[in-house]
């Protein structure tokens, strides 16, 4: 992804494959990865420039590399006049007691969605994954030893239920 002047990249410009609505965005250089199959369209689109629509051509199925020039877009907003409106109903502030509003709660962080290339192959994505994968491994050897340990004590209970009697093998 480049400026008009061709030397300089576009960082954090958003592709999107049309046919899934899976994308990514562009790194610091301009540059990006996407999956794509032949003659899918891809939309390329980034702040201050126009959106550029790209039909993949059937290649051999090799990576291919593209060169994306974006053209700026300068739009013109009216001008905006802000002004105050005075107060309708008078009331002396003396007699007012303040109310105290308790702060709204934060709304939890959004969950980190695997066709989101922004947070599942960054650094705290990869440790996610790591711990998850840690957790399950521990929590199966765990119910591994449990087991273990719920056999080895039944097996004592067996003998210790078999010392009474002479000569027999126990129940089973």
């Amino acid at each position: 992804m480049l400026h008009p002047d061709k030397k300089t990249p576009v960082a954090g410009a958003g592709i999107v494959r049309l046919s899934s609505g899976t994308g990514t965005i562009t790194d610091e250089a301009g540059r990006f990865s996407l999956l794509v199959q032949p003659h899918d369209s891809i939309l390329v689109r980034a702040v201050g420039f126009r959106p550029v629509l790209y039909q993949v051509k059937p290649e051999q199925g090799t990576a291919q590399q593209l060169l994306f020039v974006l053209q700026e877009e300068v739009q013109q907003i009216r001008e905006v006049e802000v002004r105050s409106a005075p107060l309708l109903v008078k009331r002396p502030t003396e007699q007012l007691k303040p109310t105290i509003t308790p702060p709204p709660p934060v709304p939890p962080r959004p969950p980190t969605l695997l066709f989101n290339p922004v947070s599942y192959f960054s650094k705290e994505g990869r440790q996610r994954r790591k711990l998850r994968k840690y957790l399950t491994r521990e929590e199966e050897r765990r119910q591994q030893q449990e087991a273990e340990r719920l056999r080895l004590e039944q097996e004592q209970q067996r003998q210790n239920y078999n010392r009474f009697f002479k000569d027999n093998t126990g129940y089973r």
